[in-house]
């Protein structure tokens, strides 16, 4: 149950500061000097917690206003991690090729059917 923030979090989830904090959860961001963000530190929880091979998930170029999607290897059984990035802001209903929401021709949707297709 704890995958579909997973793959909706770098749709919906805005940048935050890199944290001062070498300890909390951008630890890795700020020791690196990039900026924090929650959804980076969401999947890389999940994918610690479920067993899931570290990954260094791919982004979309930018300027591409493309997504890109990376299937964790390595999860237990019953517990797969799927990383969505975007790049485009971070709305509800993101497209391909198009700025701003998209209502029905969004690719969301059918990227969490393929998260869920898989229980």
């Amino acid at each position: 149950m704890a995958t579909l923030p997973a793959t909706l979090l770098a749709a919906l989830i805005p940048p935050g500061p890199a944290s001062a904090d070498a300890s909390g959860p951008c630890d890795l961001y700020a020791a690196g000097g990039t900026p924090c963000v929650a959804a980076h530190s969401t999947v890389r929880a999940l994918y610690a917690s479920t067993g899931c091979s570290a990954q260094n998930p791919p982004e979309p170029a930018q300027g591409s206003r493309t997504h890109r999607v990376t299937s964790y290897s390595g999860c237990s059984a019953g517990h797969p991690v799927r990383w969505a990035a975007f790049d485009e802001g971070h709305i509800a209903a993101p497209q391909d090729g198009a700025a701003g929401d998209s209502g029905s021709r969004t690719w969301v949707p059918d990227e969490v059917w393929e998260l869920f297709t898989q229980f």
